[in-house]
């Protein structure tokens, strides 16, 4: 059935055409049935929508207004036509997504699992990297979906969703500190710190944390590999400082702990889902970062949750 009446079709038509031979013939129509529609719709308004007039038909005031409700009830027909094709072809597709290297070994693959169990046709790359690449790759068209933190303003490239992730400290189950349900950073003072490198973006929001609260953390070892810093730690006598979603795996494992941080503003690092512009409205892509944000958004809470307790 068809979502614009027939009787608005056949009114459009005739009014394009100015006869309701030509019009009967566009549409596969009886002349009488078209002339028989118009009419029964007068009729039902109780005003006249053509002039007759002899050598074809014209629209009066009246049916001026109704043309320009009907044109645009058929303008969103095709765009909701061409919607649902775009969902049809959710059956079929390529996605190539951007990730951090905190999302390669657990939440990325369980993601994509997810996805495929959904959509069977639809095929994945994921492509691992730091901010700077995955936005390179972005940008260049070679990714159709990026999740990254601080991801960097570009052209041609929008956020399609951002949440903050908090930043605590991860110690090992033995560690002094990984008893508290809380700390701070003058009482991290004093440990062996494995701390990220400033290749990774949240170094800097570590340094101007530890400015305002006046501390000072010995970095007895650097990293730009977020699985290299929680190897570090294994050894229980060394700290770190790490979002959520590089530890979330482990603490429920109970291989590390995540002690929240006592901080007059939360310490945290917002991570984006981006896309490039020209496809943001792609079914197929849009689709996919529903699905991340919403595997993101219940993984973060989780920290919130834990929180709390």
């Amino acid at each position: 059935m068809p979502l614009v009446s027939q009787a608005a079709i056949l009114i459009d038509e005739v009014a394009r055409s100015g006869s309701i031979r030509r019009a009967a013939g566009r549409m596969n129509a009886s002349p009488s049935a078209v002339n028989r529609h118009i009419l029964n719709l007068e009729a039902e308004l109780g005003v006249a929508l053509f002039e007759r007039l002899p050598k074809g038909m014209r629209p009066t005031a009246a049916g001026e207004a109704i043309l320009v409700e009907i044109r645009q009830w058929r303008r969103a027909q095709s765009r909701v036509r061409a919607h649902l094709q775009e969902l049809k072809g959710l059956r079929r597709g390529h996605v190539a997504v951007g990730m951090m290297e905190c999302f390669g070994r657990d939440l990325g693959p369980r993601i994509f699992r997810d996805i495929t169990r959904q959509h069977p046709r639809i095929t994945l790359q994921a492509f691992v990297g730091g901010t700077d690449a995955i936005a390179d790759q972005l940008s260049a068209g070679h990714l159709d979906v990026a999740i990254a933190f601080s991801m960097p303003v570009r052209p041609g490239i929008e956020t399609a969703f951002a949440i903050p992730v908090p930043i605590a400290v991860a110690v090992a189950p033995g560690h002094p500190l990984a008893k508290r349900k809380s700390t701070s950073l003058g009482d991290c003072i004093g440990y062996p710190v494995v701390m990220p490198d400033s290749s990774l973006a949240f170094r800097d929001l570590i340094e101007n944390a530890l400015t305002q609260e006046g501390a000072s953390l010995l970095a007895s070892v650097t990293s730009n590999s977020v699985e290299f810093i929680k190897g570090g730690l294994q050894d229980g006598h060394h700290i770190s400082l790490l979002t959520w979603l590089d530890v979330y795996r482990e603490v429920a494992n109970k291989e590390l702990r995540f002690v929240p941080l006592r901080q007059a503003e939360e310490l945290h690092q917002k991570l984006f889902i981006s896309v490039p512009a020209r496809t943001k409205n792609s079914s197929l892509t849009m689709q996919v970062v529903r699905l991340l944000q919403a595997e993101i958004e219940q993984t973060v809470k989780k920290c919130f949750q834990r929180q709390r307790l």
